[in-house]
C-alpha cells in the first residue's frame, strides 16, 4: 500500500480521499413544525363561525463547507433540447 503524498510539497498532514473530505465537510438536518392558524368566517347560508387549520412544515437542509463546494462537481449543462419560455 502506498503513502498518500501532496505532489507539490510531499506532506501527508493535510491529504485525504475527496470523498472522506465531503462527507466531512458536509451537514445535513431536518426541522418539523406545527402551527395552528385560527380566524373567523362568514359562510353562505351560515352565521359565520370560528375557523382554524392545522398546518405541518418540514424543512431539509444540506450544509458544505467551503472546500467542499469547491469540490463538488459542476451541475450537468442544460439540455440541448430544452426549449424556452
Amino acid at each position: 500500500m502506498t503513502s498518500l503524498t501532496c505532489p507539490h510539497c510531499s506532506q501527508i498532514d493535510q491529504v485525504g480521499k475527496v470523498s472522506a473530505i465531503v462527507a466531512a465537510g458536509t451537514q445535513t438536518g431536518v426541522q418539523t413544525g406545527i402551527g395552528l392558524t385560527g380566524g373567523y368566517a362568514f359562510l353562505k347560508h351560515d352565521t359565520g363561525g370560528p375557523i382554524g387549520a392545522l398546518t405541518s412544515t418540514v424543512m431539509r437542509n444540506t450544509t458544505q463547507s467551503a472546500l467542499v463546494q469547491r469540490l463538488s462537481l459542476a451541475p450537468p449543462p442544460a439540455s440541448v433540447y430544452t426549449m424556452a419560455r
